[in-house]
């Protein structure tokens, strides 16, 4: 009996010392237009639009467009989703979009199990949460999505060579190769003619003019990453390298775009950092809160018959 009290103590003390933010809904349904990575190579954006789904009541859609950063989309897979919904609620349109634990909550929560064995990882579910509960006037405003921080510029490392381990960029920054290569009269500007190979991806380079090839990249994986870079064009010799990505934030170069005054983007204070992420700590703060909710429409799922 005494540990029986100490245990539920215990408890409570930890649900008062848990930070818990109710969500503001909007006072109108935002009229959006949905572009995501669907269709391109990470399955966790089918987690995304099915979390998307689920909330789709809050919302007035004006249309869904797969524009992953890596590959051409893919109409296929949200039409899969549609159609895995539909499945669900076809009679109940009415009863909004349901949540729960989601192993068996019907259709959704079966096909759900499909992407990562059903371990929500959900990587780009913030920006759907900002809407669900952010201020657009007020993104420095902890929500749902995060919070945020202004900013002047978007890194971009330009190199005018092959690139070896010891050239570093920042993670989710922009790497540009500007190559010189045989000068070609027949080829358009702005034609895709060369093939970076970097992580199992091929990413189009483009002719500039005056022998100047082009080629961009950019992604969230740290370490170091080979590369090479190709062409059918007579005279482009097969190049290969390295570039080392750095778990680094706010690095400064000149040759970095200059964006407009209403930028924003994650915190990168030291304090704001979880599990090695900048501006994760907001996420941190509001999980539970999002899971809980999530969770109770995965229940009204559960509660249908099937």
């Amino acid at each position: 009996m005494q540990t029986t009290v100490k245990l539920m103590a215990a408890l409570l003390l930890l649900l008062m010392t848990t930070p818990t933010m109710a969500r503001q809904k909007p006072a109108e349904k935002y009229r959006v237009l949905i572009s995501t990575d669907i269709g391109g190579t990470d399955p966790d954006d089918n987690q995304s639009l099915a979390h998307l789904m689920m909330y789709s009541d809050e919302f007035q859609l004006e249309g869904l467009v797969s524009s992953p950063s890596f590959g051409s989309g893919s109409a296929k897979e949200i039409l899969h989703m549609i159609d895995v919904y539909e499945k669900d609620y076809q009679d109940k349109y009415n009863m909004g979009y349901f949540e729960t634990f989601i192993k068996d909550a019907g259709n959704l929560g079966r096909d759900f199990a499909a992407y990562y064995k059903g371990n929500p990882k959900l990587g780009d579910t913030p920006s759907l949460l900002y809407m669900m509960d952010g201020n657009p006037s007020k993104p420095e405003e902890l929500s749902w999505g995060g919070k945020f921080v202004k900013c002047s510029r978007t890194p971009r490392t330009v190199f005018h060579r092959a690139t070896t381990a010891q050239d570093t960029v920042q993670i989710c920054g922009i790497i540009e190769w500007q190559l010189k290569g045989p000068k070609r009269d027949d080829i358009a500007i702005d034609s895709a003619c060369i093939t970076l190979d970097i992580r199992n991806q091929k990413w189009n380079g483009y002719y500039k003019g005056n022998g100047l090839y082009v080629l961009r990249h950019s992604t969230y994986y740290t370490g170091t990453l080979n590369y090479t870079i190709t062409s059918t064009i007579k005279g482009f010799d097969p190049i290969t390298g390295q570039i080392t990505v750095e778990n680094t934030w706010n690095r400064q170069n000149e040759t970095d775009y200059q964006v407009g005054s209403q930028w924003w983007t994650d915190s990168y204070a030291p304090e704001d950092y979880w599990h090695n992420c900048a501006g994760a700590r907001h996420q941190f703060v509001t999980r539970e809160e999002i899971m809980e909710d999530w969770a109770q429409r995965w229940s009204w799922l559960k509660a249908l018959s099937f």
